[in-house]
């Protein structure tokens, strides 16, 4: 078959794209057999409301394919408490006891490092407001309760 050269859109031009959409002809067809490229020919079908169909690689053009749903997690609410913050005393690590917070505050190869040394209750290494930081509830966790 010899390539067309395109003469732009003509009735005739127009007339054969439809027969050739009415014949399940591929965009790429189309335009080989009017000589204009795919892309042209399947604008040209679309603004006349013509839908070129695949030939089994796929789904037809006018099937719409939809994203999975994604089930998002509802939000949880949190009461709000009034929790007095300690002022943290920075003592060194020498002098934590049995009963001292040891909570770390700032970076240990700063001269300024120390631990809150507020008092902690028994079996705890952290005062109340830090053991309230360092053990989380699982259902308030960052990842909503699940495990990672």
């Amino acid at each position: 078959m010899l390539k067309r050269t395109f003469e732009g859109w003509t009735d005739q031009n127009i007339a054969l794209l439809r027969k050739l959409v009415e014949d399940g002809a591929s965009a790429t067809e189309a335009g080989i057999r009017l000589g204009c490229s795919r892309s042209a020919a399947m604008g040209k079908a679309s603004r006349l409301g013509l839908v070129f169909h695949s030939k089994g690689r796929g789904h037809p053009a006018s099937t719409k394919i939809r994203a999975p749903k994604i089930k998002v997690p509802e939000t949880e609410t949190v009461s709000a408490e009034i929790v007095s913050v300690p002022v943290p005393l920075g003592i060194p690590l020498e002098a934590l006891t049995e009963t001292t917070c040891r909570w770390p505050l700032g970076h240990p190869t700063e001269e300024t490092f120390g631990f809150c040394g507020n008092d902690s209750p028994i079996n705890s290494p952290y005062c109340n407001f830090h053991h309230r930081i360092a053990y989380t509830p699982r259902n308030t966790s960052a990842h909503g309760g699940k495990s990672v």
